[in-house]
């Protein structure tokens, strides 16, 4: 399975802009519990869409700024993409419920970042990726970015405190 972790790879300039945007009292979250698309439960969080899944448009004046940090994960690693599929900012919190359900993001073959934002208090806040049979559990930690193929995977919603990632799909 294609994955990639990486502690290492954000510049300052990048670090400095995640701390005084998404990290700023002022930034603004929305409301959402559609974290799941054809999920029957709706499962609260809050979100800032910077490029919208069902139409592609850009909703966000950070998108230039999110491609820059993209851009650093993937020319470090030398992974080549044509356009980004939708992009978005999610913070979780304790919502009642455990977890997400197992998803993919789209059905069709794709890649996926994450990008945590915060360093969230209770780190059993994971991402869960499922190969097969194989199971990669990723622990938050500020500034760690993940990449990997279109694959089952789901999050821990954290039990205190907020998880805030940047996600993005791309081809």
């Amino acid at each position: 399975m294609f994955f990639i972790k990486d502690d290492d790879f954000l510049s300052d300039l990048s670090k400095n802009y995640i701390k005084q945007s998404f990290l700023n009292v002022g930034f603004p979250y929305y409301y959402g519990d559609d974290l799941i698309i054809n999920s029957k439960d709706k499962y609260p969080f809050l979100a800032h869409v910077i490029k919208k899944r069902e139409d592609g448009l850009i909703n966000s004046d950070c998108y230039q700024d999110c491609v820059n940090m993209i851009s650093e994960f993937t020319s470090k690693h030398k992974i080549k993409y044509k356009e980004i599929l939708r992009m978005c900012v999610n913070l979780t919190y304790n919502n009642g419920f455990e977890q997400t359900p197992v998803h993919q993001d789209h059905d069709f073959p794709h890649k996926q970042i994450i990008i945590y934002l915060n360093d969230p208090i209770d780190k059993t806040a994971k991402t869960v990726i499922l190969d097969k049979k194989e199971r990669y559990e990723i622990e938050p930690a500020q500034f760690r970015g993940i990449c990997f193929e279109n694959k089952p995977h789901f999050h821990y919603f954290p039990t205190k405190g907020e998880r805030i990632v940047l996600v993005a799909t791309f081809r």
